[in-house]
This record gives structure tokens, C-alpha cells and sequence, in this order.
């Protein structure tokens, strides 16, 4: 199947492990970055994305993803996110008979990046898949009949366990993400605890309380090295988002660690609430008892870590599965 991907490209982000799993598939994948939507003026660029949340150069980028799709002519084209394309061209490529796929990985009503001309043409997609259950009956009341919740996923090439042991890498517990305000008190008190913890991702940097173990940013390679050699592996995911789980929780999981998991609905069916695969948590108290329990039981952690890992590596959740879920949905189509 010739299959059209529109969104960053670059390592780590979901556009591009949608392209390897596809070219892994032997399907003819091309891709499209997104990023060309922001080449502009730096100090123009950042305003109108402050009080517009539209990027500066999205005209010229939505005409041209016109342009490339009609000469690659795909029988399949997703978007990842709010991928900028405007509802003028959305609509031109459906006139074309080509099949629009949206692959919703943030909330597109969450206030800090909402974007009119995104919401505007949700309704122009012959299908919506959204990572998050809380969006679904917004995407069908915007006008997408066909709306459907696809999780995460891994890429194998990326998220694997690093035998790779290292004092640079140990910690008692690990986090990767960003630096949400509401995560910063949650943090705080595990450090005060005193746990060694290693902490990844940005802005820990600025707060005084969690500036001690801010370690930067970290690529995939640095995310295998520091999943790989953790005791626990806290797993939060974005209120602001309305999230049910993260990217990090199917990596984790896929590398390999003792994991420490916000509870959920969706991380409860991700996981089989029935299994003992990781320990839940719903307040910083339990966030607490649940890392210093995995630090005192090393031997039943790493038995938990090796389970968890054997679930999402054997339940078909690999980001060539997500995209085959994708061109299921398009058969289906035809079909009808």
C-alpha cells in the first residue's frame, strides 16, 4: 500500500515511527515534516503561535502537502496531532479520492494549544483515531462520524532493554517527561524523601526543588540507558491533556523496568487489572509506599519488569501494528 505520513519528522516523535513500522511492512511510505509550517521569522513565528496557535508558514505548507499527495498519489494519508493542513486542502485531497486518516495525539481542546483552523477541519476526515478515550465523543459531535481510540505504541528498533549497567545510568527511580506544574509538587516530595532519583525531560531545571536531579533531556538511546537501569519507573501522564496514558508508558513497558503507573482507566485495560504487571497509584502518598516498596523488593520488581515486558511485546503494539489498524479501518471503507 502506498501510505502518505504528515507530521514531525524527527527521532522519537510518532510520525516517524509510523514510517519505519511501515517501511518494516514493506508498504511505499513517504513522509511529510510538519516543521516546514514553522520556517518564518523566529520573533514573528512565536507570536502568532502565542495568541493564534497557528504556525507561520501553514499556507504555503498546506498547499504544497496538496501539491506532493497528488503526485505520490497514496491510497492512504495520515496526519499525526494537529497536523497543519488547512480545511481548503483537506478538502481538495478528498476530492482527489484520497483516504484522510488523523492519528489525534494531543488533546486538540486543551487551551494551551487549541487551534481553530485544526478544529475546523476534523469534519473533513474519513477517520479519526484519538490516543486519548476523553476526545471521542468530541471528535463525533465536530463532525467525524468514524471515530476510534488507538493507544500508543513502540517502536522495537528504539525501545529495548540496554544491558548496559552503569553508575551514570542507576537510580532508584527514574522519570522522563516535562516539567507540568502540576507534576513539580509530586516530584518534590519523592526527593525529599530522599530516593535517588534520576529525572529527565524539560524545565526541571528552573524549579529549586527538583533543579538537584535534573538531568536534561533525554534522546532515545539516553532513554533506554536510564529505563534499563532503574529500580522503578514512574509513569505519569498530562492532566491538562485529559490523558488515560502516555507514550512512556508502552516505551517503558517495551524496555523493560519495575513500573510505577498513575491509575487509570486506560492503563488499568492496557495492563489487565487481573495481572500483576505493575503497581498503581492515585495519590503521591501511594506514589510514594509504591516506589520505596519496589527499591526494597529488587528480585519481585525485576520479575514485574520482565512480565510487563512480555505483555506489550507480545499483544501486537508496535507502531507498524498501530499503522496495520489504520489500513484495516481504510479496507473497511472500500467495503462500505
Amino acid at each position: 500500500m502506498r501510505i502518505l505520513i504528515i507530521g514531525v519528522d524527527e527521532p522519537g516523535h510518532v510520525a516517524r515511527f509510523l514510517y519505519e513500522g511501515g517501511k518494516r511492512s514493506g508498504h511505499d511510505v513517504a513522509i511529510i515534516n510538519t516543521t516546514r509550517a514553522n520556517n518564518g521569522n523566529f520573533l514573528a513565528r512565536k507570536m502568532l503561535w502565542k495568541f493564534t496557535h497557528r504556525p507561520i508558514s501553514i499556507k504555503s505548507f498546506s498547499s504544497e502537502v496538496a501539491s506532493e499527495a497528488e503526485s505520490f498519489n497514496p491510497d492512504l494519508i495520515v496526519t499525526t496531532g494537529q497536523a497543519p493542513i488547512l480545511d481548503r486542502d483537506l478538502r481538495l485531497l478528498r476530492d482527489m479520492s484520497l483516504v484522510l486518516i488523523n492519528y489525534s495525539t494531543d488533546d486538540p481542546w486543551n487551551p494551551a494549544h487549541r487551534a481553530d483552523w485544526f478544529l475546523k477541519g476534523i469534519s473533513t476526515y474519513h477517520v479519526i483515531f484519538t490516543t486519548r478515550k476523553a476526545n471521542i465523543s468530541e471528535f463525533k459531535n465536530a463532525g467525524c462520524s468514524h471515530v476510534r481510540w488507538l493507544p500508543f505504541g513502540y517502536d522495537p528498533s528504539s525501545h529495548y532493554y540496554e544491558n548496559n549497567s552503569s553508575e551514570e545510568w542507576e537510580s532508584d527511580l527514574a522519570f522522563v517527561g516535562g516539567a507540568d506544574h502540576d507534576r513539580v509538587p509530586v516530584i518534590a516530595e519523592l526527593i525529599k524523601d530522599g530516593l535517588g532519583m534520576s529525572l529527565w525531560g524539560g524545565y526541571w531545571g528552573r524549579y529549586k526543588e527538583t533543579r538537584s536531579v535534573s538531568r536534561g533531556f533525554a534522546d532515545t538511546a539516553t532513554l533506554r540507558k536510564v529505563i534499563s537501569n532503574t529500580r522503578c519507573a514512574l509513569t505519569l501522564v498530562r492532566r491538562a491533556n485529559r490523558d488515560g496514558h502516555a507514550m512512556r508508558t508502552y516505551e517503558v513497558a517495551a524496555i523493560g523496568a519495575p513500573m510505577l503507573v498513575e491509575d487509570t482507566a486506560e492503563h488499568r485495560e492496557i495492563f489487565c487489572t487481573d495481572q500483576n504487571l505493575v503497581r498503581y497509584f492515585s495519590t503521591e502518598r501511594e506514589m510514594l509506599e509504591g516506589a520505596r516498596w519496589f527499591i526494597e523488593n529488587t528480585n519481585l520488581g525485576n520479575e514485574m519488569s520482565v512480565a510487563v515486558r512480555n505483555h506489550i511485546l507480545t499483544g501486537g503494539n508496535t507502531y507498524a501494528d498501530r499503522l496495520q489498524t489504520m489500513i484495516d479501518a481504510v479496507k473497511v471503507l472500500h467495503e462500505n
